[in-house]
């Protein structure tokens, strides 16, 4: 499996910014999870979560609840 720390940090960061209320761009968050789903099979999962939360948000910025639960 071939990760990519630097994405995963970046996407880590990004989502932490979410939580605390902060804006953050919806779409970096989504074209992250997508990349990475695809080099982190292992992963995917997860990562499909949260491309379906962006996609349900509108990709319109910090206000979109993130996922809940398994």
């Amino acid at each position: 499996m071939k990760y990519s720390f630097d994405q995963i940090d970046a996407l880590a960061e990004l989502l932490a910014d979410q939580i605390a209320g902060n804006p953050v761009d919806l779409e970096a968050v989504r074209n992250l999870a997508k990349e990475l789903s695809v080099l982190c099979p292992d992963i995917s999962g997860t990562m499909s979560r949260i491309v379906e939360w962006t996609a349900s948000s509108g990709l319109g910025g910090g206000n979109a609840p993130p996922p809940s639960g398994p």
